[in-house]
């Protein structure tokens, strides 16, 4: 599986916060990337479309878990 940078600084804030929701990968990684919320979330839907991550529904948002190891 082939993963672009910005993917990959989104795998790192998942692995230290897992299960995480868009708002716990945002402080993360925010300060290295500055990055708003929709970006973030626009990579984790990429994330789990790739099938490396997985997502699970909780009330309004949604829990991302790693499917794949560092």
């Amino acid at each position: 599986m082939k993963l672009s940078d910005s993917e990959w600084t989104v795998m790192t804030g998942i692995w230290e916060r897992s299960p995480a929701s868009v708002r716990d990968v945002l402080e993360s990684i925010g300060p290295k990337t500055d990055w708003a919320y929709s970006t973030v979330k626009t990579i984790l839907e990429r994330l789990v479309e790739k099938k490396a991550l997985r997502v699970r529904k909780r009330a309004n948002s949604g829990l991302f878990e790693p499917l794949i190891t560092r």
